[in-house]
């Protein structure tokens, strides 16, 4: 799922890196994701959250660009990388419940039963009408009893 971003093309972003976000965005919709990776990484840089270093922009601004990278590198297959990178977008902001959701398919997906519930549990404590994370709460339940 993809998450929703409005901040990271807002006002107060330095203009390279709300430009750089813009064509990722368009490459990703194109499905052109390989190409879109080094966008983001490159976006990461600019906000100062790609290095360890303290971050320029809002926490919630780097935390929608890993969530964007994250998509970008499941649509590719590198599934421990999505998985960093989902977590690094919870860590700034935890009310992103579809990184969360997203942390739940993939460790399902590795068989990571726990981790899968751990991480769906979050996403529906913060979206509990979402009808999609109670299924896959759901499925995760009976597949490991």
């Amino acid at each position: 799922q993809q998450p929703t971003v409005a901040s990271a093309t807002g006002p107060g972003l330095p203009e390279d890196a709300r430009e750089a976000f813009r064509r990722a965005e368009a490459l990703c919709e194109r499905q052109r994701f390989a190409e879109a990776v080094p966008m983001f990484q490159h976006v990461l840089k600019i906000l100062g959250g790609g290095g360890g270093h303290e971050a320029q922009a809002p926490p919630e601004v780097t935390a929608e660009v890993w969530a964007h990278l994250g998509v970008a590198v499941q649509s590719l297959d590198r599934v421990p990388e999505a998985i960093e990178c989902y977590r690094r977008a919870v860590s700034l902001d935890g009310s992103l419940h579809v990184c969360f959701a997203n942390l739940a398919t993939l460790h399902a997906y590795l068989h990571e039963s726990e981790r899968a519930l751990e991480y769906i549990s979050e996403a529906i404590a913060l979206d509990s009408s979402n009808q999609t994370y109670v299924q896959i709460r759901q499925h995760l339940l009976d597949s490991s009893s």
